[in-house]
């Protein structure tokens, strides 16, 4: 195999373990990771726009101290659009007339790759993101919000069959504990007891069941959208506010 091929296969390597690096990092923190990508995004959007504003004051002619070498310098890192300029007499560098239209690339290059920008923590500079993984961050978030949708549709309806277990009760019929377990199900979960007559052989509903189960509607119509299913203690849980 020729040195170049290796090296080839070496780069395909490394691409699939950042990737698969990223999923794991993407599961672990994907409650605050909404979070923090938006205030990335903000910061980037910031410094993306100071230093287009830079290049936009020199090309009417205002310069403060060396912001529009700083400009340049970092739209070609990032984008390869090179801000032309004119050289003064004194040697000093000036935007060119036809600086406008490398803005315009400019411009028009982070209108379609700004969702592959990202601030790096370690040196503090705008990086973009390899066309790869920026795929690869894109699925698995679709896929990790495909997950929470999922163990939100499973809590829901293990509510709905406890519930339907209650209104079975109230009505006179029930099977094996179902009452019993459906009853420590709503306490655990939401704190509402329901009223209930224990005996030996069993449960039974108590004169204020059927209040207490509508408390546990109303309850349920305000947090719904909170209940998921832990895959961990195979239970519903409340996700915070």
């Amino acid at each position: 195999m020729s040195t170049q091929a290796r090296g080839t296969d070496r780069s395909a390597a490394m691409r699939i373990f950042v990737a698969a690096f990223a999923g794991l990092w993407l599961s672990v923190g994907c409650g605050s990771e909404a979070a923090t990508r938006f205030a990335e995004r903000r910061q980037v959007e910031e410094i993306w726009l100071h230093h287009q504003k830079a290049v936009s004051r020199a090309l009417n002619g205002y310069y403060r101290d060396d912001e529009f070498d700083q400009a340049r310098a970092f739209f070609v890192r990032l984008t390869g659009v090179e801000i032309r300029v004119d050289s003064l007499p004194s040697g000093d560098l000036v935007a060119s007339p036809e600086a406008g239209e490398d803005l315009e690339q400019v411009r028009n290059w982070y209108a379609q790759n700004n969702d592959r920008l990202y601030l790096d923590e370690s040196s503090g500079t705008v990086q973009i993101h390899d066309p790869f993984l920026s795929h690869t961050f894109a699925c698995l978030r679709s896929s990790d919000s495909a997950q929470r949708a999922a163990r939100r549709q499973q809590a829901q309806e293990t509510w709905r069959r406890h519930e339907a277990v209650v209104v079975r009760a109230l009505q006179g019929h029930q099977e094996d504990d179902e009452l019993e377990r459906a009853l420590l199900f709503f306490a655990d979960l939401t704190g509402i007891e329901i009223d209930a007559n224990f005996f030996t052989l069993g449960v039974l509903p108590g004169p204020g069941s059927a209040r207490d189960l509508e408390q546990l509607r109303v309850w349920y119509a305000r947090n719904k959208e909170r209940l998921y299913f832990d895959e961990d203690s195979l239970s519903v849980e409340v996700a915070p506010q």
